[in-house]
C-alpha cells in the first residue's frame, strides 16, 4: 500500500472502521514505514485525551424545541420581510434624491465641459479653418490677465517692442 493511500485512511484506521483486509493492509505498511508510524503516534497523541471526555447526554425533545426556536425567530425576524416592508416607506423620497443628484450633476458637468457648443458657437467655429482652430485649441496664454505694471507685463512690453 503507497503511502498518499494510508494517509487518507489513518483516521477510519484510528476510529476502527475499515474492513479487515484494509487494517491488516495498513498494519503491514506502518512495520515497513517510518514516516506513516510518526503520522499514527502523532494522531493517537492527539486522539487520546479525547476518548477520556465525559459525554453528556441532551435532555429530551431538545433538538426539536431548539429547532422550534430557529424557526419562530427567523419568521419574527426575517430580514427579508422587513426589508420589504419598509422600502415603500423610503422608496419615493430616494427616488426623488437620486433624480435631483443626477439633475445637478448633469448641469455641472455640461458647464463645465469646454467641448459643449451651442449654436452661435457652431456657427463661429466652421468659418474658422483647421489650423486657426487646432492653434486656438493648443494655444495658452497665461498672461492675457496680467496688469501692465507687473513683472509679467513689464517682460510682455519688453517683448512688444
Amino acid at each position: 500500500m503507497k503511502c498518499s493511500k494510508v494517509t487518507k485512511r489513518l483516521l477510519l484506521f484510528l476510529d476502527k472502521e475499515l474492513s479487515e483486509k484494509e487494517s491488516s493492509a495498513i498494519q503491514e505498511h506502518l512495520k515497513h514505514c517510518q514516516n506513516c508510524s510518526n503520522r499514527v503516534k502523532a494522531l493517537t497523541e492527539f486522539y487520546s485525551p479525547l476518548e477520556n471526555i465525559e459525554t453528556v447526554n441532551s435532555p429530551a425533545f431538545l433538538w426539536e424545541k431548539l429547532y422550534q426556536k430557529i424557526t419562530d425567530y427567523e419568521k419574527n425576524h426575517s430580514t427579508v420581510t422587513q426589508f420589504f416592508e419598509t422600502v415603500p416607506r423610503y422608496a419615493t423620497a430616494v427616488a426623488m434624491i437620486v433624480i435631483f443628484f443626477m439633475a445637478v450633476l448633469t448641469g455641472i458637468y455640461l458647464g463645465s465641459n469646454p467641448n459643449f457648443q451651442n449654436s452661435e458657437t457652431l456657427t463661429v467655429t466652421t468659418e474658422i479653418s483647421a489650423e486657426e482652430e487646432f492653434i486656438n485649441a493648443t494655444y495658452i496664454n497665461s498672461f492675457d490677465d496680467i496688469p501692465s505694471e507687473s513683472v509679467g507685463g513689464v517682460y510682455l512690453t519688453l517683448k512688444a517692442e
